[in-house]
C-alpha cells in the first residue's frame, strides 16, 4: 500500500524538498556539472538561499530579495544551458515533489518551476543576441 503524501506547508517541508533534489541533480549525468564544475556550489551557503527563493513562491513569505535570473544568465555565459539541460532539471524538480509531497502546494511548486524554466531559457537567450 502507498503512502499517504502530505502537502508542502512549512520551512522545514521546502528545506527538505531542496535538499532531496539539490542531491539527486549534483549526481546527475546530465545537469550535475552546472553545480560540481561550472560554478561549484557551496551547498551550507547556496541551499538557505534556494530554500528562500521557493519558500517566498510556495509559502508567500516574501523574503527573498535576490536575481536568479541575472546569476543563471552567467552560468550559462560559461556553461551553456539548453532546453535539454532544463527538461532534466525539471524533471528532477517534478520528481522529487512527487516523491516526498502531494497536494496544491506541490502542484504549485511543479507549475511555477515549468514557468521559471521557459523564462529563464527566454532570458538567457536573449541575452546571447546582446
Amino acid at each position: 500500500m502507498k503512502k499517504k503524501l502530505d502537502d508542502v506547508a512549512t520551512v522545514a517541508d521546502v528545506e527538505r524538498l531542496v535538499t532531496f533534489f539539490y542531491a539527486r541533480a549534483m549526481q546527475d549525468e546530465h545537469i550535475g556539472l552546472f553545480f560540481t564544475e561550472a560554478v561549484p556550489l557551496n551547498l551550507e551557503e547556496h541551499l538557505p538561499k534556494i530554500v528562500k527563493f521557493w519558500t517566498s513562491i510556495l509559502l508567500d513569505t516574501n523574503d527573498y530579495k535576490d536575481n536568479p535570473m541575472l546569476k543563471h544568465i552567467a552560468l550559462s555565459q560559461k556553461v551553456n544551458i539548453n532546453k535539454s539541460h532544463m527538461s532534466r532539471w525539471l524533471s528532477l524538480w517534478k520528481g522529487s515533489i512527487d516523491k516526498l509531497y502531494n497536494g496544491p502546494k506541490a502542484d504549485l511548486a511543479k507549475s511555477r518551476a515549468e514557468q521559471i524554466g521557459i523564462l529563464m531559457l527566454r532570458k538567457i537567450r536573449e541575452s546571447e543576441q546582446y
